[in-house]
């Protein structure tokens, strides 16, 4: 059985096939011919036979009729986009997905959009395009689809989560904050997406490397273990010593344990960085007044 979009050869000759049709798009005629609309109407109904099977595979006879009929329409009609948005549909449903991308940009090159009933379908093909490429560590294959898939659906909010995730694993922070902010402002129940918004905006501003300890150094404090808290606080404010919030954390760390001198100390330079946060200042002030005399 073959594998959808495994074929090189087949793609090329796709690939091929389809710039010939788009470049005779001036020849196009208003209605189909109709050598044209009996072969679409052949490959329509190949199609609706071939949804009957259990499981769908473009190597299944009524599928490579299907294509067949589909692609001769193209041939007598070349400038039309009706048959090339058919042939699109029928590699979608057959679950060929490399060829069906291919041919959807085709079609969409042609000026025409999306119909509602197509736009599932892109919507899918696009999606295991892209996750394919991002199982596969190709994270700038995988963003390209999804930006892909903005451009042509920009209502589609799973793509604009996997392009915010995926800027974020390529440590690319301020590029990743976009896409996090329209989540969060078209869902703001999003918990998930909040949080990352908020990641992707510290590691913007401190660096990734003192967000990550210090989330770590989060994590630590609520599994109640401090002293590994405290260890990766002190990591953070190590990457980058003006990470205001990190210091801050160090001195609630100590000042839990009772280490007022060393509270005290870590909450100056909290205050020292952001003298206008009353949190800070009070537990400072705290921590002097409980120092050791």
């Amino acid at each position: 059985m073959r594998k959808p979009g495994t074929k090189k050869g087949f793609m090329k000759a796709l690939k091929l096939f389809l710039i010939f049709v788009l470049g005779t798009l001036a020849f196009a005629q208003s209605s189909l011919v109709p050598a044209a609309q009996e072969a679409m109407d052949k490959a329509r109904a190949a199609r609706d036979a071939a949804l009957s099977y259990e499981k769908q595979y473009p190597d299944q006879p009524l599928w490579k009729e299907a294509t067949a009929q589909a692609k001769e329409a193209l041939r007598v009609a070349p400038g039309a986009a009706e048959p090339l948005k058919l042939l699109a549909e029928i590699y979608s449903q057959s679950n060929w997905y490399g060829p069906a991308y291919e041919t959807w940009q085709i079609y969409l090159d042609t000026g025409a959009q999306l119909a509602a009933d197509s736009v599932p379908l892109y919507v899918e093909v696009s999606s295991k395009l892209a996750y394919g490429a991002y199982q596969q560590k190709r994270l700038d294959d995988a963003l390209g689809y999804y930006l892909k898939l903005i451009d042509i659906v920009p209502y589609n909010i799973d793509a604009y989560v996997w392009a915010g995730r995926i800027l974020l694993e390529q440590g690319k922070p301020t590029q990743a904050i976009p896409y996090w902010q329209t989540v969060v402002e078209r869902d703001a129940t999003d918990s998930r997406a909040e949080y990352f918004l908020t990641l992707a905006k510290a590691q913007s501003k401190w660096g990734i490397k003192p967000v990550t300890a210090f989330e770590e150094g989060i994590g630590f404090y609520n599994q109640g273990d401090l002293q590994a808290a405290r260890e990766r606080f002190a990591r953070a404010v190590g990457f980058n010593e003006m990470y205001s919030e990190a210091w801050a954390w160090l001195g609630r760390v100590e000042f839990e344990q009772g280490h007022y001198d060393d509270a005290s100390t870590y909450y100056a330079e909290a205050v020292k960085l952001e003298p206008q946060n009353e949190t800070y200042t009070y537990f400072y002030q705290e921590s002097e007044r409980r120092k050791t005399p």
